[in-house]
């Protein structure tokens, strides 16, 4: 994803990897602007991007590895009370519910998460069901744990969430990713589900938040780790150990204590 040069115009593009180099494959316009995240249907037939700016949802086929032309755009509306920062609908992550055709979309701007039912066979999307946030929270990210259950980020608020479904999806605890002696700004960025546990990065204390769970999946207590960089945006657990993308400054880091320096960094995914 990224901007089309010249314009405030989004796009997606596709690549193809030969050896340690990336061949440009296809790139559309999403119609949005400033897209931010993507995910690709179940059977990989579709690909999903949210666009942030323009608090929308596109949908394109996929063919071979090669983007078509986007098919559907799905717009949101709302507003949120943080004049800053909810002034419109942001849409900033979209992601399926394990073993179903549903899409989740997190609207920082509208404190909303959204469901769509998604059509197998031609992708598009309907309007199911909205969750309603607490206002002013941002939802940023949120990580599934099994269809029933998933935790959220709140970008404005730096609480975690748990979300269940009982007759219903229903917020079941909340957590601050922050230490309770920290007073100065952060936000929360990055959420991931690993050994048992869940982590968050603070941009602003600059750590990663581990949240222990119990066996019924409810949050306990956290504890923090210097990320070793500025605004830990992106991280990602790699078979060698926890790698760290830092948007300020610090490159990205790793566990072992090895760096690679970078500027600007706001993602990091390891090569299957």
């Amino acid at each position: 994803m990224g901007g089309l040069p010249g314009t405030d115009r989004g796009a997606a593009a596709s690549y193809r990897v030969e050896g340690d180099r990336l061949r440009l494959l296809s790139c559309r316009e999403t119609a949005g602007r400033v897209p931010c995240h993507q995910t690709e249907s179940p059977d990989g037939r579709f690909l999903y991007v949210a666009n942030y700016l323009s608090g929308s949802v596109s949908v394109f086929p996929v063919q071979s590895g090669v983007l078509g032309e986007c098919i559907q755009l799905v717009e949101h509306t709302g507003s949120g009370p943080n004049a800053d920062r909810q002034e419109a609908p942001h849409a900033h992550q979209c992601v399926f519910r394990p073993g179903t055709n549903e899409l989740f979309v997190c609207d920082l701007g509208s404190d909303r998460v959204r469901i769509y039912d998604q059509d197998p066979e031609t992708g598009l999307l309907s309007r199911g069901r909205e969750i309603v946030m607490p206002a002013g929270m941002g939802p940023r990210h949120l990580v599934f744990a099994d269809a029933d259950r998933f935790y959220v980020t709140g970008e404005l608020d730096n609480m975690v969430r748990r979300v269940v479904q009982r007759g219903g999806w229903k917020v079941d605890g909340a957590l601050s990713t922050l230490p309770p002696d920290f007073s100065g700004g952060s936000t929360t960025a990055a959420i991931r589900l690993h050994d048992g546990a869940l982590w968050v990065s603070n941009r602003g204390h600059d750590s990663l938040c581990r949240i222990d769970l119990d066996g019924e999946g409810r949050m306990l207590g956290a504890s923090w780790i210097a990320t070793g960089g500025r605004t830990p945006r992106d991280f990602a657990f790699a078979p060698a150990g926890l790698l760290v993308a830092h948007q300020d400054g610090g490159g990205v880091t790793a566990s072992d204590g090895a760096s690679m320096p970078m500027d600007g960094v706001v993602c990091v995914c390891p090569a299957p």
